[in-house]
Protein backbone atom coordinates (compact mmCIF):
# COMPACT_ATOMS: atom_id res chain seq x y z
CA UNK A 1 0.00 0.00 0.00
CA UNK A 2 3.03 2.31 0.49
CA UNK A 3 3.13 5.49 -2.11
CA UNK A 4 6.11 5.97 -4.32
CA UNK A 5 7.91 3.99 -5.62
CA UNK A 6 6.79 1.19 -3.72
CA UNK A 7 3.73 1.61 -5.15
CA UNK A 8 1.98 -1.75 -6.36
CA UNK A 9 5.49 -3.24 -6.30
CA UNK A 10 5.38 -7.04 -5.24
CA UNK A 11 6.42 -6.76 -1.53
CA UNK A 12 8.66 -10.27 -2.09
CA UNK A 13 12.25 -8.22 -1.39
CA UNK A 14 10.38 -6.25 1.46
CA UNK A 15 9.76 -9.27 2.96
CA UNK A 16 12.63 -11.01 2.07
CA UNK A 17 14.84 -8.29 4.21
CA UNK A 18 12.65 -9.29 7.42
CA UNK A 19 11.82 -12.78 7.06
CA UNK A 20 15.07 -14.46 5.17
CA UNK A 21 14.09 -18.05 6.34
CA UNK A 22 11.04 -17.40 3.71
CA UNK A 23 11.41 -19.22 0.88
CA UNK A 24 10.59 -17.75 -2.90
CA UNK A 25 7.54 -19.50 -2.85
CA UNK A 26 6.22 -18.36 0.82
CA UNK A 27 7.46 -14.74 -0.17
CA UNK A 28 5.43 -15.17 -4.09
CA UNK A 29 2.45 -16.89 -1.76
CA UNK A 30 2.57 -13.81 0.87
CA UNK A 31 2.81 -11.54 -1.95
CA UNK A 32 -0.40 -12.87 -3.77
CA UNK A 33 -2.56 -12.53 -0.67
CA UNK A 34 -1.61 -9.31 0.69
CA UNK A 35 -2.53 -7.88 -2.99
CA UNK A 36 -5.82 -10.14 -2.35
CA UNK A 37 -6.57 -8.17 0.95
CA UNK A 38 -5.65 -5.04 -0.63
CA UNK A 39 -8.02 -5.17 -3.55
CA UNK A 40 -10.81 -6.78 -1.18
CA UNK A 41 -10.37 -3.58 1.08
CA UNK A 42 -10.55 -1.45 -1.84
CA UNK A 43 -13.83 -2.88 -3.19
CA UNK A 44 -15.19 -3.12 0.80
CA UNK A 45 -14.37 1.04 1.21
CA UNK A 46 -15.84 1.60 -2.47
CA UNK A 47 -19.07 -0.48 -1.25
CA UNK A 48 -19.29 1.85 1.80
CA UNK A 49 -18.71 4.85 0.07
CA UNK A 50 -21.52 4.30 -2.46
CA UNK A 51 -24.01 3.22 0.41
CA UNK A 52 -23.44 5.93 3.39
CA UNK A 53 -21.00 8.58 1.13
CA UNK A 54 -18.24 10.78 3.36
CA UNK A 55 -19.92 8.94 6.27
CA UNK A 56 -18.84 5.97 5.57
CA UNK A 57 -17.11 4.93 9.13
CA UNK A 58 -13.88 3.29 9.76
CA UNK A 59 -15.07 1.13 12.57
CA UNK A 60 -17.53 -0.65 9.91
CA UNK A 61 -14.82 -0.98 7.51
CA UNK A 62 -12.32 -2.84 10.53
CA UNK A 63 -15.20 -5.29 11.22
CA UNK A 64 -15.65 -6.72 7.55
CA UNK A 65 -11.72 -6.68 7.20
CA UNK A 66 -10.86 -8.43 10.22
CA UNK A 67 -13.56 -10.60 9.25
CA UNK A 68 -12.25 -11.79 6.25
CA UNK A 69 -8.50 -10.87 6.67
CA UNK A 70 -7.39 -11.75 10.77
CA UNK A 71 -4.37 -11.11 10.14
CA UNK A 72 -4.24 -7.27 8.86
CA UNK A 73 -3.85 -4.84 11.61
CA UNK A 74 -5.53 -1.83 12.48
CA UNK A 75 -2.78 0.95 11.19
CA UNK A 76 -2.81 -0.97 8.14
CA UNK A 77 -6.65 -1.47 7.74
CA UNK A 78 -6.59 2.38 8.77
CA UNK A 79 -4.44 3.69 5.51
CA UNK A 80 -6.19 1.17 3.34
CA UNK A 81 -9.39 2.84 4.59
CA UNK A 82 -7.95 6.06 3.90
CA UNK A 83 -7.02 5.21 0.68
CA UNK A 84 -9.72 3.68 -0.92
CA UNK A 85 -11.48 6.49 0.64
CA UNK A 86 -9.24 8.87 -1.47
CA UNK A 87 -10.05 6.49 -4.36
CA UNK A 88 -13.79 7.28 -4.13
CA UNK A 89 -13.36 10.82 -3.95
CA UNK A 90 -11.16 10.46 -6.97
CA UNK A 91 -13.60 8.85 -9.07
CA UNK A 92 -16.05 10.96 -8.13
CA UNK A 93 -18.49 9.08 -5.63
CA UNK A 94 -17.51 11.11 -2.77
CA UNK A 95 -18.72 14.90 -3.17
CA UNK A 96 -15.70 17.69 -2.36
Amino acid sequence: MAWGSDWLQPITDRLRARFPELDDDALAEADRICRAAMRAGHAMVHDLAVQNGREAQFDEFHALMHAAWPWADAPNLRHLFSQGMYYAWKDGMLPW
